[in-house]
């Protein structure tokens, strides 16, 4: 009996996936046996879901809420749907894979870049 069915009536059991599983049919098929809901290890961390190149190319139309890109998850998204799992956000804000140029005015990867203020930080952030 697996996991998922043995919890079933208390709660959802889920797996931290890396991206690689989604390219793996054993890993598949071990998510799909086992779980019934994941989150991604890495893909939804800022430094892979901020969207870097729409941010820099305009960074006044983005200074409060910043440009996003769910294509790198888009294989995780479409398994879950096609699978009917659920599927946990993680994480928009983490200690070392937040990229600086996120805490920057204009989104500016220079070293020396002034750092934005407190309001446009928290606008960002939310």
């Amino acid at each position: 009996m697996s996991l998922k069915t043995v919890y079933h009536p208390y709660f959802k059991i889920g797996a931290a996936v890396p991206a690689k599983a989604f390219y793996d049919a054993r890993a598949q098929e071990a998510l799909l046996c086992q779980y019934d809901s994941f989150t991604c290890e890495n893909e939804m961390k800022p430094q892979h879901l901020l969207d870097e190149e729409e941010n820099r190319r305009n960074p006044a139309a983005h200074d409060r809420c910043p440009a996003v890109s769910f294509q790198g998850i888009r294989v995780a998204l479409d398994f879950a749907r096609e699978n009917g799992m659920k599927m946990r956000g993680h994480t928009l804000v983490w200690h070392n894979q937040t990229p600086r140029w996120f805490f920057t005015e204009s989104y500016s990867d220079r070293e020396d870049a002034p750092l934005v203020d407190r309001e446009t930080m928290l606008a960002r952030l939310e």
